[in-house]
């Protein structure tokens, strides 16, 4: 899957270098077919949003390939205001 500028940014604003680039290139490997017609960046911010709260990537990874639903759930990604959370999230805000 083709990873966005601006989720890349986030996840390089998250993560430390090792693990971000881990994640990241994790992601760019990663096969967005399975989520349909679904937003990709947004299926991806889902699986770095788990991974931000504990889930280890691996097990991330196998919920979006088991089910996207799930996947888009257990990040709160799921509802009609996605689109602004997904906006908030990446917008790089000055500290």
């Amino acid at each position: 899957m083709q990873v966005s500028d601006r989720l890349a940014a986030y996840v390089r604003r998250t993560f430390a270098d090792q693990d971000a680039n881990t994640l990241l290139d994790a992601l760019d490997q990663f096969d967005a077919t399975i989520f349909g017609l679904q937003d990709p960046e947004r299926c991806a911010l889902a699986i770095v949003l788990l991974v931000q709260q504990g889930i280890t990537p691996q097990d991330a990874f196998r919920l979006a390939r088991t089910d996207w639903r799930d996947l888009l759930m257990a990040a709160e990604l799921a509802y009609g205001n996605w689109p602004t959370r997904v906006a908030d999230l990446l917008t790089d805000s000055p500290d």
